[in-house]
């Protein structure tokens, strides 16, 4: 009886999806798995709103539905041995189709207030030396970065890039996006980042305006659905 041919998927992308969905299996368990269901955990168990569970797991699930807009699907990792990485996921190019084509991204969220200089994204570096090369490593800071920070993320090696989140309570909007050299190499040429602004939408006299991906010039829209997401 022959049996049907399943399509062939390279050893490493096999022991990316492996990995993702190694880290991913508390969140089976867990009870909040978005923004929504976080909020109303929060509600449900009186959770103090200054407390640093609170604050950080606000800002990790706000980045998670900011980047979403990118087509960059992500998940909580969380654990004593997540090196410091809050989410993992991958990054849908428009030529991708399922989840398992995108470009394997990690994320690590600061929700701290103060500028953000090269020292955490040194600190980043070493703690994904071991993940695989085709990796896009991601900061997100809920304030500015410094021109130290910038410095060091072009100059960099390993793929990295810096995005800006405002926090929960300002909208949770991207209001800036870099990334060097390495990274530009695994997400082509054809990517581009621009700022739109909004005319229609400005208050008290400021125009409101916000981050975009193109890709040969034209804005990527959000896919609506992406097959295979964790």
């Amino acid at each position: 009886m022959l049996r049907p041919q399943l399509p062939r998927i390279p050893i490493w992308k096999r022991y990316n999806l492996i990995r993702e969905l190694s880290v991913s299996r508390y969140a089976t368990k867990a009870t909040h798995t978005d923004l929504t269901s976080f909020l109303t955990h929060a509600v449900s168990t009186n959770l103090s709103t200054k407390s640093t569970y609170y604050v950080g797991t606000l800002y990790e699930y706000t980045v998670l539905r900011a980047l979403r807009t990118f087509n960059i699907s992500l998940h909580r990792t969380g654990g004593s041995d997540d090196r410091g990485i809050d989410l993992r996921g991958r990054w849908l190019l428009p030529q991708h189709e399922t989840y398992s084509d995108g470009i394997p991204v990690i994320v690590q969220c600061k929700a701290e207030k103060r500028a953000l200089g090269p020292k955490y994204l040194r600190e980043l570096e070493g703690a994904t030396a071991t993940e695989e090369r085709d990796t896009i490593v991601l900061l997100a800071t809920v304030s500015r970065f410094t021109e130290g920070a910038r410095r060091f993320i072009l100059s960099c090696e390993r793929a990295m890039g810096v995005v800006v989140v405002g926090g929960y309570d300002f909208g949770g909007e991207v209001s800036q996006f870099i990334w060097n050299a390495a990274a530009g190499r695994l997400l082509g040429s054809e990517m581009g980042v621009k700022m739109v602004f909004d005319p229609g939408a400005a208050e008290d006299g400021v125009v409101a305006s916000r981050v975009v991906l193109t890709w040969n010039g034209s804005i990527i829209k959000p896919k609506k659905r992406i097959p295979g997401a964790i």
